[in-house]
C-alpha cells in the first residue's frame, strides 16, 4: 500500500509559503515590466540492489531515478504590488515505505510550483526549459531492510536534495532556494 506525506517543514527564507518583500509600503502598486519565474519536478524511483558476481552477496542499493524538471521565465507589462513575490515550492512523497522512507519504488511530485516574481533586468531572457534523464542515488550498503535505519522520514529530505541537485545539472534555471524541504 502506498503512503503519502508531504515534505513540509519551514523555508529558510521565513515561516510562510507565500511571500511579498515590500520595498518602503507594502501597499505601493507598480507598472513595470515584470519577470515570472515557475518551476515543477516529477520524479518517480525504484530501489535496486547490486550483487557480488562471484558470492552473490548484495553489496549495495540504490534509487534508480527518472525526473522532468520544467523551468519557465517569462516577461509581462502591467502593474502588481511593488514588492518582489515568492512562493515555495513544495513536494508529495509517495512511497510504499511505512516508516516514512523513500522505500523501494514511489514518485516525487510538485504540489505547489515554485514561483518568483521581480522587475526585469538588463540581460534577463525569457526561456522554457524542460528536461527529463536518469540517475542513480541514495546508495546504501548491503541488501536493503525496511526501518534499518538508513531509510526513514528523517532521511527523506536528504534524499530528495541528492536528487535534484543531481537533476539540476540538465536545468540551469531550475532554483535549489524555491524548494520547500
Amino acid at each position: 500500500m502506498a503512503t503519502r506525506f508531504a515534505i513540509d517543514t519551514k523555508a529558510f527564507t521565513g515561516t510562510s509559503d507565500n511571500q511579498l518583500a515590500s520595498s518602503g509600503t507594502g501597499d505601493a502598486t507598480k507598472t513595470t515590466n515584470w519577470r515570472s519565474h515557475f518551476q515543477t519536478a516529477e520524479i518517480m524511483y525504484t530501489r535496486k540492489t547490486q550483487f557480488d558476481p562471484t558470492t552473490g552477496v548484495a553489496e549495495f542499493n540504490y534509487l534508480e531515478v527518472n525526473y522532468t524538471l520544467d523551468t519557465e521565465q517569462e516577461h509581462w507589462w502591467g502593474n502588481a504590488s511593488a514588492g518582489d513575490m515568492v512562493q515555495m515550492q513544495k513536494f508529495d512523497v509517495i512511497s510504499d515505505s511505512a516508516s516514512g522512507g523513500v522505500g523501494t519504488s514511489g514518485v516525487l511530485r510538485t504540489s505547489q510550483g515554485g514561483i518568483y516574481r521581480r522587475e526585469v533586468r538588463t540581460g534577463d531572457e525569457e526561456n522554457r526549459n524542460v528536461c527529463q534523464g536518469n540517475l542513480i542515488a541514495n546508495k546504501i550498503p548491503g541488501p536493503w531492510i525496511l526501518d534499518g535505519g538508513y531509510d526513514s522520514s528523517d532521511t527523506v529530505k536528504g534524499t530528495v536534495m541528492d536528487i535534484l541537485v543531481q537533476a539540476q545539472a540538465c536545468a540551469p534555471n531550475f532554483e535549489m532556494w524555491l524548494c520547500l524541504l
